[in-house]
């Protein structure tokens, strides 16, 4: 089996919708790492938290999952960041001091037919993205299978044409994006999946995956694949992430994947 490396925030969220307070990992990366781990696959976090309670929570949660975190870093200057929810159709509330210095790891060794999962805010912000888009490149250029995941909250940034060529450019090393209804309105102002895909992503990422909440579709070369899977985001690219990794695909499979292959990836 493949090994499996996540980038993106840890962070901690704090959900109070339902009245009662509960508190678990912050983003479908993160999450879909702690799913991964959970089922015993081989899946590493690549991120940075400070040295504070929260981080340690945070770091802690993965670990507990079966996450490896030794390629968390762990900053002394600054704190984790923290969302609060506090209803339905409420915004967030974010807290975050990062440092200065940030995503100081050691790389690690990623071969052809791994699977990297990148994206969020994370892949967006520029002070991660120097240390961040070497790393990309590398593994890109070593084989491995890039899946990128461009949804962010909106509230990050002000201007969508802000982060935009960001997002661009990450789908340009992507092989595989995996997108939802809020990432769609967000950067294309679109819910029509297939739209996006023929007008923004096909140009760049060979296959693009869409879940409605309902539904999720596979886009690609001849391809058209739709099951029922109700299932959110993180469930989704960890579902996918792991199939890849026991069938140690490579870049040239994804292109090239049969309509059965594509039925495969989203099917609950």
């Amino acid at each position: 089996m493949s090994k499996i490396f996540c980038i993106g925030e840890c962070a901690l969220a704090f959900d109070t919708t339902d009245g009662v307070a509960a508190t678990g990992l912050f983003g479908d990366i993160a999450n879909a790492a702690a799913l991964l781990g959970r089922q015993s696959s081989p899946v590493a976090m690549l991120s940075e938290a400070a040295d504070d309670p929260v981080g340690q929570a945070a770091v802690d949660a993965l670990a507990e999952a079966g996450v490896d975190t030794s390629g968390i870093d762990r900053f002394t200057d600054g704190a984790t960041p923290v969302i609060i929810r506090m209803g339905m159709g409420t915004r967030p509330i974010r807290y975050e001091n990062y440092g200065d210095e940030c995503f100081d790891i050691v790389w690690p060794n990623i071969t052809k037919g791994d699977i990297v999962v990148f994206g969020e805010f994370y892949a967006l912000d520029g002070r991660m993205r120097a240390r961040m888009v070497p790393l990309l490149d590398s593994a890109a250029e070593r084989g491995a299978v890039m899946i990128y995941l461009p949804g962010f909250m909106p509230s990050q940034t002000p201007r969508i044409t802000r982060v935009m060529p960001a997002i661009l450019d990450n789908l340009e090393r992507a092989h595989i994006v995996i997108t939802d209804t809020r990432a769609l309105t967000t950067i294309f102002d679109n819910t029509d999946g297939q739209a996006c895909y023929e007008q923004h992503i096909r140009y760049s990422a060979p296959v693009m995956i869409h879940t409605d909440g309902a539904s999720a579709v596979v886009f690609g070369p001849g391809i058209h694949a739709k099951a029922d899977n109700s299932a959110d985001i993180s469930a989704i690219t960890a579902h996918i992430a792991r199939i890849l990794a026991v069938r140690h695909a490579d870049a040239d499979s994804i292109v090239g994947m049969t309509q059965d292959d594509a039925l495969g990836l989203v099917k609950a």
